[in-house]
């Protein structure tokens, strides 16, 4: 069977990758974390959102399960997969802007260890609506709403 190669255009992917490849966060709860807190500070910042994907409210905090399924069937190769006859190339992250903004900010987030990330995340407004006081050890698919995540920005500022 001949496979196709195709390039993979989703931002969500390419940020990945990039931190993945440049800043080698390589155990999928800090890199979910990580993706959070990139994701709060950048619509603090812009007003607008770093990818389009959303959040769920996980036990361990907010998680993308996009990501989490990606990582869990392929590892942590973000540079292309097999899915079904195609080939899929996953692109560089090419927003020049994009690229500065994480790492102008990525040092203030990979400095605190998966724990405290973790505890930190539970402690966001976001997380605990979504929640919506299920105990800590009961799994969850709730959605992190956007609206309570930019309603939450305006007066956040932990990092």
């Amino acid at each position: 069977m001949e496979f196709k190669a195709e390039e993979l255009n989703d931002e969500l992917f390419s940020i990945t990758k990039y931190l993945i490849e440049k800043y080698k966060i390589m155990f999928s709860v800090k890199l979910q974390k990580v993706l959070y807190f990139l994701y709060l500070k950048y619509l603090k910042e812009t007003g607008k959102k770093l990818f389009n994907d959303e959040f769920e409210a996980w036990v361990y905090g907010p998680v993308i399960p996009k990501i989490f399924n990606y990582i869990r069937e392929n590892g942590f190769n973000f540079t292309e997969y097999y899915d079904n006859e195609k080939i899929w190339i996953i692109k560089n992250l090419d927003k020049d802007s994009k690229k500065e903004f994480i790492d102008n900010n990525i040092k203030k987030i990979i400095k605190f260890t998966t724990e405290e990330l973790v505890n930190m995340s539970h402690d966001t407004e976001p997380f605990l609506k979504a929640r919506n006081g299920l105990k800590d050890d009961i799994p969850s698919h709730n959605k992190l709403e956007f609206k309570k995540m930019k309603d939450f920005v305006k007066t956040w500022d932990i990092l």
